[in-house]
């Protein structure tokens, strides 16, 4: 019996680490309470990578002013706001920060700017060193 090959398209493609965490994250975080965007202050600088991505998606809705969209983990395709959250990553790994504050500062509040970035970043540079 012959075996069906699979298209490029139907391949699995494996997902961003950003991506993976960030969406486990939201499966764990359905039913929790949302944090209030000046409780980033009280992260701890050196908390492990699943925290932090706990705290984002927990944060989205109030940043975002609206809840984000955020698929579930191994789903292909992704929504516009893990797009965005791909396209951040990108930008501050590269260290393209007209980039990073042109993406911040089109979705996020003046008033949640500063947490957002500081959260960002934070969760950024620990999957960088956790692939």
């Amino acid at each position: 019996m012959a075996v069906p090959l699979l298209k490029a398209d139907d391949a699995p493609q494996a997902e961003p680490p950003l991506l993976g965490l960030v969406r486990m994250s939201a499966l764990d975080c359905r039913a929790a309470a949302r944090a209030e965007a000046t409780a980033c202050a009280a992260i701890d600088p050196a908390a492990r990578p699943d925290v932090l991505a706990t705290q984002l998606v927990k944060m989205l809705p109030q940043f975002l002013k609206r809840r984000p969209v955020l698929w579930r983990p191994g789903t292909r395709g992704m929504s516009f706001d893990e797009a965005w959250l791909l396209a951040l990553d990108r930008a501050v790994r590269r260290g393209d920060r007209d980039s990073e504050r042109f993406l911040l500062s089109s979705r996020i509040d003046a008033a949640s700017l500063h947490s957002a970035r500081t959260l960002v970043r934070g969760l950024i540079r620990r999957t960088q060193t956790t692939i």
